[in-house]
């Protein structure tokens, strides 16, 4: 089996996080600049989220995300654990399963488990809505226009507190 470079990098991303909550379970953890942008998108999106989410699974999400739905079907929200990665592109969620993380039955059930990438456009969850269900994204959830406004604002304000202030120059 081949894997590709953002997956391997994916893989070691999840094998450190586990590694570090083994090593230091009650340690605050920081968030990283990915994970800064997404929680500045989560904000403008009106979503409520949580970093580092305590909970009973066998791997520790990025976030705990909660956001309207105005389904019929559906209750007042959907909720999601989402594992943050530095992927370019959409990647399945059977991954959770494919680790042996979690049972295949755990896929549709709330939270749901989703993988979210460097962009709107590379993220991934299996949900289910209304009267079924299916491979859900922040595009297709957001809008394909809404999401990419909201990320170029997320990443504007992450880049500010990022940035370092220049130094005044001192004129002889």
């Amino acid at each position: 089996m081949h894997l590709s470079d953002t997956f391997k990098a994916w893989l070691k991303d999840l094998e450190n996080r586990v590694a570090f909550l083994e090593k230091k379970p009650t340690a605050q953890i920081k968030m990283s600049k990915l994970e800064k942008t997404w929680a500045h998108f989560f904000d403008l999106a009106g979503w409520q989220w949580i970093h580092k989410p305590v909970t009973n699974e066998r791997w520790q999400p990025t976030f705990y995300l909660r956001f309207d739905c105005g389904h019929s079907e559906c209750g007042d929200n959907h909720e999601l654990y989402v594992l943050v990665s530095h992927q370019e592109e959409r990647c399945c969620p059977d991954i959770f399963h494919d680790l042996g993380l979690i049972e295949s039955d755990r896929l549709f059930g709330e939270p749901c488990l989703a993988v979210f990438g460097k962009k709107p456009s590379a993220t991934c969850w299996y949900m289910s809505h209304g009267a079924g269900g299916g491979i859900y994204s922040v595009v297709e959830w957001q809008g394909q226009y809404d999401s990419e406004e909201l990320w170029k604002k997320a990443v504007e304000m992450t880049d500010k507190e990022y940035s370092v202030p220049k130094k005044a120059s001192c004129a002889a």
